[in-house]
């Protein structure tokens, strides 16, 4: 059985940040934090779509294969998994920033 693969491009890890870093391109606007949270979260609303519809689909008696049902439901899940580590990773960040003495 092949192991599942997540596809963690869509996040846009490689982003420009810092001007004056390796990855900094004058000429490209740096992508904020913000929009690349907002992108994930949309990614995330369209994994849980799909696998609704594809569970939906298989419930009323369309041909689609099980399997395909299976890996939409264990990417969905994966997905939501991986959204959650990074909510609770901002969420330890922002209380230890509030806990330091200034």
């Amino acid at each position: 059985m092949e192991p599942i693969k997540l596809n963690l491009s869509q996040f846009d890890i490689d982003t420009p940040l810092l001007k004056g870093s390796a990855r900094f391109d004058e000429g490209e606007k740096p992508v904020s934090f913000t929009d690349t949270l907002e992108k994930a979260m949309n990614n995330l609303k369209d994994t849980h779509n799909q696998s609704a519809q594809l569970m939906q689909d298989f419930a009323s008696g369309k041909e689609i294969d099980i399997s395909e049902v299976m890996i939409a439901m264990e990417k969905t899940s994966m997905t939501t998994e991986l959204v959650m580590q990074i909510r609770n990773k901002l969420v330890d960040s922002y209380q230890d920033i509030i806990k330091m003495q200034i």
